[in-house]
């Protein structure tokens, strides 16, 4: 999936409308506010995905308090924060196993190791941790 296919993007006047619609702030700070703004990218709509497929009575309940269209931005956020930290830390640990440019694929297998590890840790950390409706 490419990052930019279903991309929701909120602006100031449909959160204001959604939040008059809902009869509530749909956001908890200024910071969840200004995630409105940012599309929902890859791990958000993973996220979406698994709620809606294996949670039905929790995305009825995010749907109706709107947190379903907050989470997922918070997701990407953080995901993209964990992917920077287990990029550097996997290279602290292990950029000396890491084949020299002479042999390629040794060096795609490495770099492909790499992207499953953080992907892995992603997905299970961050993305499919999240369940709670009160978050």
């Amino acid at each position: 999936m490419n990052d930019n296919d279903n991309i929701e993007f909120m602006s100031d006047e449909e959160l204001r409308e959604m939040e008059k619609n809902f009869g509530f702030d749909i956001c908890l700070n200024d910071e969840e506010r200004q995630l409105m703004q940012e599309p929902i990218r890859y791990w958000g709509q993973k996220w979406q995905e698994w709620i809606r497929d294996f949670y039905p009575t929790e995305y009825e309940i995010l749907r109706g308090n709107g947190r379903y269209w907050v989470i997922p931005r918070i997701i990407d956020k953080e995901a993209a924060e964990m992917r920077n930290n287990l990029s550097e830390s996997y290279d602290n640990a292990y950029y000396h196993t890491r084949p020299d440019g002479s042999d390629t694929l040794a060096v795609i297998r490495w770099e492909t190791e790499k992207g499953n590890y953080i992907d892995h840790q992603i997905s299970s950390n961050v993305v499919y941790g999240r369940t709670r409706v009160d978050e």
